[in-house]
């Protein structure tokens, strides 16, 4: 069995509350246009709008994932977000390996 394909969104260092509020249901919208159960639809907003976009896509199959995954575990790295932090957040994606940086 091949893997399921996805499609992601990046957002890079871009969105606001607002912003988040008024794509989010245009996006929901947009589920009926493709095969679900084909392909798997991931956006990665920035860190701190994680929480709120989870809410917006609660319900939908549209995924959340983080932009980056530490590659240390607890401990005093600032600003860092471990993959134990992701997972306890309820997230299942995360992306790995930045071109820019």
């Amino acid at each position: 069995m091949s893997p399921k394909p996805f499609v992601g969104g990046n957002w890079k260092s871009n969105g606001s509350v607002e912003s988040i509020k008024k794509l989010a249901p245009s996006l929901v919208a947009g589920e009926s246009t493709y095969n679900k159960d084909a392909v798997d639809v991931v956006i990665a907003p920035t860190a701190i709008h994680l929480p709120l976009a989870m809410e917006q896509f609660k319900g939908s199959n549209i995924q959340v994932s983080a932009q980056n995954c530490s590659k240390t575990g607890p401990g005093a790295y600032t600003g860092e977000i471990t993959a134990d932090m992701i997972k306890d957040a309820g997230l299942n994606w995360t992306i790995l390996g930045h071109s820019e940086r």
